[in-house]
């Protein structure tokens, strides 16, 4: 297992019966551990394994898991013992979420919330497929403090705790 993770950071781990679903800067992997050896991934075609860095993984549905990447957002896909990559349907025509690079998003209900390497915060919401994007504005009191952002986590209180390059921002989906 680690000649092939060997060079890579690993982001994200899931585990769906048998396998070991992991998502890293060198490609996606799945090992299933019953019998020791690795499950194909089906790329999309434009797109080789390695040639995007996969930085987080969550579960969508029952097979299904959304991952952040520096390509923007891919869905990945189980059913017969096969893996597939594909973008979300969802997601269709949105340019962001194909050319932004993602780190970390959250999930509540219908609205999604993105941290982005150097581009921001973003706000979707999946009933209306409307988006808000937030980007750190110089000299602007209630402004993101930078945009290389690392982690977003809730708080006790339903905030936002956006962690970024200068340190703390916090987003109160309730106020907007």
């Amino acid at each position: 297992m680690s000649d092939l993770l060997r060079g890579s950071t690993l982001y994200g781990i899931a585990e769906v019966d048998n396998d070991l679903i992991m998502a890293s800067s060198g490609g996606m992997l799945v090992y299933n551990r019953v019998s020791n050896k690795y499950v194909p991934i089906n790329y999309p075609p434009d797109y080789r394994p390695g040639s995007i860095r996969f930085r987080s993984l969550k579960r969508e549905g029952p097979q299904s898991w959304w991952i952040g990447s520096d390509k923007g957002i891919f869905l990945l896909t189980s059913g017969k013992g096969e893996y597939k990559i594909s973008r979300p349907p969802q997601l269709k025509g949105m340019d962001i979420f194909t050319t932004g690079s993602f780190r970390k998003y959250l999930k509540k209900g219908d609205d999604y919330y993105f941290a982005l390497s150097n581009a921001g915060f973003l706000h979707w919401n999946q009933r209306t497929r409307q988006y808000t994007h937030y980007r750190h504005i110089t000299g602007e009191e209630a402004s993101l403090g930078d945009d290389n952002l690392n982690q977003v986590e809730f708080d006790r209180e339903g905030n936002i705790l956006i962690g970024h390059n200068e340190g703390l921002s916090v987003y109160s989906p309730d106020r907007k």
